[in-house]
């Protein structure tokens, strides 16, 4: 019976994890991927340039302004080149465990590059947001949060 459990386990893990990868591409492909409550979800770099185009609608001074646009080229730009690169190593894991021979250590090494850029993703918004937040102030950040539904 034990050995029923183990198989059970090695098989649908497998499975499952394909499952899910398969159908979080394909509404990725199909631009179909909803939050329940907001709708459609936002890439990083999306949301970061939605408060960018809303902070630049804010009254600041022209130096809050210079430094405003540098953060396109500081965390936009280089966040959407990142999103791409996950998305490729999405569709490598997909590819790898849509065989039915896959290498398990091949299949390893690829969700670790999905985590570590999904990682790099998620550090590269949160200093983009608090760059932001130091341009325009505290104030001016919570009115542009309060406009932008971040979900």
């Amino acid at each position: 019976m034990g050995g029923v459990i183990k198989l059970n386990k090695f098989v649908c893990t497998p499975l499952v994890l394909l499952l899910f990868l398969s159908v979080s591409f394909a509404q990725n492909t199909l631009g179909t991927q909803n939050n329940v409550e907001s709708g459609p979800t936002p890439s990083m770099s999306k949301i970061l340039n939605r408060l960018i185009v809303k902070a630049s609608t804010l009254d600041l001074t022209e130096k809050q302004r210079e430094r405003l646009s540098m953060i396109h080229e500081k965390y936009v730009f280089p966040l959407a080149k990142e999103e791409a690169e996950y998305n490729i190593s999405r569709m490598k894991v997909v590819n790898i465990i849509q065989d039915p021979n896959f290498n398990p250590g091949e299949a390893k090494r690829a969700t670790k590059t999905l985590k570590e850029t999904a990682l790099e993703m998620s550090d590269m918004l949160i200093d983009g947001l608090v760059e932001l937040r130091a341009v325009i102030g505290i104030e001016n950040y919570k009115i542009i949060t309060s406009r932008v539904k971040m979900q």
